[in-house]
């Protein structure tokens, strides 16, 4: 994180605090939205360089979100909805869109 430069540094040290922080997806969810805003709409133009320690930091930061042998989705029908509420999901609407 020390070779990030300018708003994403700050930024990326807010993302980690708020990720230890939390034990509660929402709030996790809305620190990674915040923090691929910032990568992705960013005024600074970043480098390769800058865009493979952002993904290296958020690596580290986040971990494995996704734990071995654990489905992400629900057992049942019903709870279907309940498997959008995880970090991961964030993840991937934030360079998908929604």
């Amino acid at each position: 994180m020390k070779l990030l430069k300018g708003e994403l540094k700050e930024k990326m040290e807010v993302f980690r605090n708020q990720w230890k922080e939390s034990d509660e997806n929402a709030d996790k969810c809305e620190a990674l939205e915040n923090i691929l805003n910032t990568i992705l709409n960013s005024d600074e133009n970043l480098d390769d360089t800058q865009q493979e320690l952002a993904a290296q930091c958020l690596l580290g930061i986040m971990g494995s979100v996704v734990v071995d042998e654990k489905s992400l989705l629900p057992e049942n029908e019903k709870d279907f909805s309940d498997s959008f509420t995880h970090p991961i999901y964030y993840f991937f609407v934030g360079f998908c869109g929604e």
